[in-house]
């Protein structure tokens, strides 16, 4: 459940709480729930959370790609108008706030929130968790890099970013890469962990060992995932003869290269549900593995994240074998927390595997130190204590000058801010 449905919190009583008001015609759903990790995060950290939300139209990746075929477009535009005349008309309801979060994905709505935003003198923090250009040109090739519509998408998030107040990303390799490329100040940019619900997701005991050793992979199938390296890897330790089975859940934009090379290589230890699993699904499953897989690919953007399904395997107590990256370096210790392996490279993953399958003790240090980790990089605690330090740190800049940080720069700036509005009548 969003705290921030039913339109606001409940306030403590005694000292004013600050206010955030939640704003975008953005998903709630179990598979993506980065936005209501970040209003649950911000409500258990003291925030007053008001939600101006209009009924989405469409995932961010039905967005993105729209972006792709220009009748689509057409389509788009209309369901956008209609958003955004409905967020307009609750906007003007929301009681006063201190700062306006645009949730994933922000890219669009941002234009319409920084307008109404500065209309009531507030700041503005937007949630770039899955980058524009970065994702519909370069990672999944919706559209090609040297076309005209990727100048307009480059364009498009340029300016989106520059109009924000602060930008709130998952990782401080994508900071980076937005800071650098669009020309941004890096302080204006800062990670926050992508959250995911841990009243489903917790730790459990590793399964008994039996005669095979069971691996889970759950997957998108978008290009970073590196789902031909999974099936490679298979094959290889399948010729091997080694005691293992994968267990394969998903679909997307890579599952015709995954389905072909299962049909090439004809590996007898791998089963594939194709389709979409509920989120208890994926639970199970993750509960019935010794091991689970996070991403392969080589790409530019698969050295930038931490997937959900790394978050999500660590919080398990399962042993992880993901992509030896600086991302995953961040949080993560090769041998102590996770197995980092070459990015693309099946041998080095079929050789992780092998290696994890005949230590036991191993396999226990593993999910034990990765549970450690996730609790101390990735939790709702970690999440909760990053929004708060930084949307009080925004407030602190815009209203008090840049001149103080902590709570009680950000207690200050909103008195200020609400003093204001007395002033102005707002």
């Amino acid at each position: 459940m969003n705290p921030s449905s039913g339109r606001k919190t409940v306030r403590k009583s005694g000292a004013e709480q600050p206010r955030v008001c939640h704003f975008g015609a953005f998903p709630v759903s179990e598979a993506y729930s980065r936005n209501i990790c970040v209003a649950r995060a911000l409500a258990a950290g003291g925030w007053e959370v008001v939600e101006c939300r209009a009924g989405n139209s469409g995932s961010s990746w039905q967005r993105a790609k729209s972006c792709a075929r220009p009748l689509a477009m057409v389509g788009a535009l209309c369901r956008l108008a209609r958003d955004w005349f409905a967020l307009a008309i609750k906007h003007l309801r929301v009681p006063r706030y201190d700062v306006l979060l645009v949730g994933y994905p922000s890219h669009v709505d941002v234009f319409l929130a920084v307008a109404l935003a500065k209309w009531r003198r507030r700041p503005v923090v937007m949630d770039a968790f899955i980058g524009l250009y970065d994702t519909v040109v370069r990672d999944r090739g919706l559209v090609p890099e040297r076309s005209l519509l990727a100048r307009v998408v480059r364009v498009w998030e340029w300016a989106a970013l520059r109009l924000a107040d602060s930008v709130m990303v998952d990782t401080e390799e994508q900071a980076d890469l937005l800071a650098r490329e669009y020309g941004l100040s890096r302080s204006r940019v800062f990670a926050a962990p992508v959250g995911i619900d841990e009243r489903v997701w917790g730790p459990t005991p590793l399964p008994d060992r039996q005669e095979e050793f069971r691996i889970a992979f759950w997957s998108t199938f978008i290009p970073l995932h590196g789902v031909s390296v999974v099936a490679q890897a298979a094959a290889i330790l399948d010729n091997a003869g080694e005691a293992v089975r994968f267990e394969v859940v998903g679909d997307g934009q890579t599952a015709p290269e995954f389905a072909a090379v299962l049909d090439e290589l004809k590996p007898r230890n791998i089963v594939w549900h194709r389709g979409f699993k509920c989120m208890e699904e994926i639970v199970r499953l993750a509960a019935r593995a010794h091991c689970c897989l996070g991403i392969m690919g080589s790409s530019g953007k698969a050295s930038r994240v931490v997937p959900y399904k790394v978050y999500q395997a660590l919080a398990a107590a399962r042993p992880v074998i993901t992509a030896d990256t600086a991302a995953a370096r961040r949080v993560l210790t090769d041998s102590a927390s996770a197995l980092l392996v070459l990015p693309g490279d099946p041998e080095a993953l079929a050789r992780a595997i092998a290696r994890l399958a005949r230590d036991w003790k191993l396999c226990n240090r593993l999910a034990c130190e990765g549970r450690m980790a996730y609790e101390k990089h990735l939790s709702e605690d970690r999440l909760r204590e990053t929004l708060d330090s930084e949307l009080r740190r925004v407030l602190a800049r815009v209203h008090g000058g840049g001149q103080q940080n902590g709570p009680a720069a950000g207690a200050s700036a909103c008195e200020q801010a609400r003093e204001e509005d007395a002033a102005g009548g707002l």
